[in-house]
């Protein structure tokens, strides 16, 4: 920069106009410390603020307490001059005074004084500095100081009302004062007894500034209604104890106990038995295991657990070995007492397992576990005043269950007696219409003798027509009808020719049908073919018809194909073409010329002719199209005609 020039010299900062304050208020100022309104100039007045000074200035303003009389000095008595409010608020801080005597001396706040008025939504809280007098007061008893004023003065520190100043402008002037003095206790102030006292808490200090301008305070009655005094706060989890809900699974006589144990270690701290033992044990031994059974029924928690529950199966077996027989009975009583819970338990299920092999022998220990199993659950009657089924199948929604009951079949298998129990308990819990019926039933006729297990195939044959309508009783049909033999099983093939149409159309019932194509007699699954070929336009139209039409030369012999293939040969072009042009049984088509072409090749070639000769606007279909790719990719054109 040039030296010869200078730069411009920036105005002197403009003064803050100050407002003339009336007598009153220079010395309120004068006892807050703030200085008076004269150490600065002169700004014009706003309606609020001319309002508000003349207000504050008028000596029968709301917030002007009378001068006590002569009569009434001193703090007895009725307190001469002190607002209701502030007798109130005085009780409670005499109560407190002795816990803040140590915040008094490290902290100094402003204390507070409140009008006359009666309800705190209506009147005007006051900061004051010295003593807690008004404006007027405090032009009045500078020097001095009234009875109020003691009674303030002493109770000066007051961190339950201690008011905060927010400064808003940039000379760190307020126009919003946000007091807490008044939360409840203007509203309490016909009580008789003092407000019950709150825990103490850090004073805050004052935030007004020296340059602070004309304060303008907000009435209680632009603030939303507060409260009464919370009580004070309580720890956020209470102290344990048998008569509240802390812990409702702990037993009174285990809190006692750990009572005791914690009033001993703190009576005598030097005791050593607080070090606890030199080894911590990981579970119960299996010498510990092997008393508990030999000494009564052992306890139910160790099939639940890996280690116990493999120690218990090495003891059935060891018992079952050495012809203890006290290890079974005491594995026996305990597992009766819950079965379903320790047939559905993972390491449960290997321990009953264990059991029903160390009772095979033993005809009236596996009808004990039966009869405990399928027992309905108390009450024997429901709250209808029904009597409640057994529970048998309870335990089949897992698959630890459902091992559990399969050995206890494989055990019972053997006495006719126990599988006659077994058979109506599986029947009557409706196990035809259970989801894993059908490998029950599997397994029913794979452990019982064919006489213990028919009564299963009776019942099927007797409600055929109800179980064709779901898919667990399909799939149960078709395990009875895989071990049908004799009588049952002419029942089931005379029940199937007579409805064969009608099964092959089901929704379920399509998969027992193609399930008989599959698994039956040569002769059966002729007569069947040539049953469904009467009407195989239709079904082959139809969405579960054309799978059992597929199953007829996919799942049959080459003498089903030679039926099949003929028959499609034989039918019309109208015929043909409504399958061709079928969503469905275009499938069939692409399937049947596959599954052909090497067994049937002359029939095979003459169909695809047919198809190729068929009308252009059957032909210009989307299924026709996807019929004739098959057809031109097995049978290039040269090999057609």
């Amino acid at each position: 920069m040039d030296r010869g020039k200078q730069p411009a010299a920036s105005p002197p900062p403009l003064q803050q106009q100050r407002t003339a304050y009336p007598a009153s208020f220079e010395a309120y100022f004068s006892a807050m410390g703030l200085g008076g309104a004269s150490s600065s100039g002169q700004e014009p007045q706003t309606p609020r603020q001319a309002q508000l000074q003349q207000r504050y200035a008028t000596p029968n303003s709301p917030l002007m307490l009378p001068q006590p009389p002569p009569s009434q000095g001193g703090v007895g008595g009725g307190q001469g001059g002190v607002h209701p409010l502030m007798q109130q608020h005085q009780m409670m801080l005499a109560q407190m005074r002795a816990t803040q005597l140590q915040q008094q001396q490290q902290q100094q706040t402003s204390s507070y004084c409140v009008g006359e008025q009666g309800s705190s939504t209506n009147g005007y809280f006051w900061p004051v500095g010295h003593g807690g007098v008004s404006p007027a007061e405090a032009a009045a008893h500078a020097q001095g100081s009234s009875d109020y004023a003691m009674l303030l003065a002493a109770d000066r520190p007051m961190p339950l009302a201690a008011d905060r100043i927010l400064p808003s402008a940039a000379d760190g002037s307020s126009s919003d004062y946000l007091s807490r003095f008044a939360n409840g206790y203007a509203n309490n102030a016909a009580a008789a007894a003092p407000a019950a006292p709150r825990p103490p808490v850090a004073p805050r200090p004052c935030t007004l500034r020296a340059n602070a301008s004309q304060y303008q305070p907000i009435g209680a009655s632009s603030r939303s209604a507060v409260a009464s005094p919370s009580p004070p706060r309580t720890r956020r989890h209470p102290y344990p104890h048998p008569a509240n809900n802390y812990n409702p699974s702990a037993a009174i006589a285990d809190y006692q106990e750990r009572l005791v144990v914690m009033n001993a270690l703190r009576a005598n701290p030097k005791d050593p038995l607080w070090r606890g033992v030199s080894r911590i044990s990981q579970g119960r031994t299996p010498e510990e295991i092997r008393s508990d059974m030999l000494r009564g029924p052992m306890p139910l928690q160790l099939v639940f657990f890996q280690e116990s529950a493999a120690h218990v199966i090495r003891l059935l077996d060891e018992g079952a070995e050495t012809g203890v027989d006290q290890y079974r009975l005491s594995a026996l009583a305990a597992i009766k007492s819950d079965v379903h819970r320790v047939m559905e338990d993972r390491e449960g299920c290997q321990v009953f397992m264990a059991l029903v092999r160390a009772c095979a022998e033993q005809e009236d220990e596996i009808h004990a576990i039966i009869a405990a199993a399928a027992a309905a659950s108390a009450p024997p009657v429901d709250g209808n005043g029904k009597h409640k089924t057994t529970q048998l199948l309870r335990v089949t929604g897992q698959d630890y269950g459902e091992a559990s009951l399969r050995s206890l079949i494989l055990a019972a298998a053997r006495y006719p007696d126990l599988c006659k129990l077994l058979t109506d308990c599986l029947v009557c819990e409706r196990v035809m219409d259970h989801a894993k019926g059908d490998r029950l039933l599997h397994d029913c006729f794979r452990a019982m003798n064919y006489e213990d297990s028919k009564i299963l195939i009776k019942f099927a044959c007797y409600h055929a027509n109800k179980m064709l309508l779901a898919s667990s009783g399909s799939r149960c049909l078709v395990e009875c009808f895989m071990n049908a033999r004799g009588e049952e099983l002419e029942h089931l093939e005379q029940l199937i020719l007579a409805n064969a149409t009608m099964i092959a159309k089901g929704h379920y019932s399509n998969y027992f049908m193609q399930k008989v194509l599959e698994h039956g007699s040569e002769a059966l699954k002729r007569e069947l073919v040539a049953l469904l070929m009467a009407d195989v336009v239709s079904l082959s139209r139809q969405q579960f018809g054309s799978y059992v039409v597929e199953a007829c030369f996919l799942k049959g012999s080459s003498d089903l194909k030679r039926i099949v293939i003929s028959t499609f040969v034989s039918l019309t072009n109208d015929q043909l073409a409504d399958v061709v042009q079928c969503g469905y049984g275009n499938y069939v088509i692409q399937k049947l010329v596959e599954a052909c072409k090497d067994d049937y090749p002359e029939e095979t070639i003459l169909l695809a002719r047919r198809i190729e000769r068929l009308p252009g606007e059957v032909l210009d279909r989307m299924s026709a199209k996807q019929v004739m790719k098959v057809v031109r990719r097995l049978f290039p054109r040269h090999r057609i005609y």
